[in-house]
């Protein structure tokens, strides 16, 4: 796997609602693969929460942030149009709440690496 000298993190984090919980989970089961042929993201994994008041958690690597305008860009129209297409499904989901998404920098550490060919995550050498 390539490797990024400025990878980003980012983080999107809610609440689901019982009754629309099966809708949700089968909208990430498709939107985390569709995610990964847009260019500038690296990995995706979705999370469920054991503690804390946020139960789902998608994580992501942005390979580095020359990449934001067309990922997560406040212009829509400069988005990659399959990142648009994402954001419009993803926006259309009944009963998500408390949405929190949030971009962070690497300031320490090697950055975790995902081999795609298995589910394991490896880290390069501290």
């Amino acid at each position: 796997m390539e490797m990024h000298p400025s990878p980003l993190l980012l983080l999107v984090q809610a609440n689901v609602d019982a009754a629309h919980e099966a809708a949700f989970n089968h909208y990430y089961h498709l939107h985390v693969p569709t995610l990964m042929e847009i260019p500038g993201y690296v990995w995706g994994r979705r999370y469920l929460g054991v503690r804390g008041e946020l139960r789902h958690l998608a994580a992501y690597e942005i390979a580095d942030p020359s990449y934001l305008p067309s990922l997560l860009g406040p212009d829509p129209e400069a988005r990659a149009e399959l990142a648009r297409s994402e954001f419009a499904k993803f926006d259309a989901l009944e009963g998500v709440r408390d949405i929190r998404i949030n971009v962070y920098r690497q300031i320490s550490g090697a950055p975790l690496r995902v081999a795609r060919s298995s589910a394991t995550i490896t880290r390069s050498a501290w």
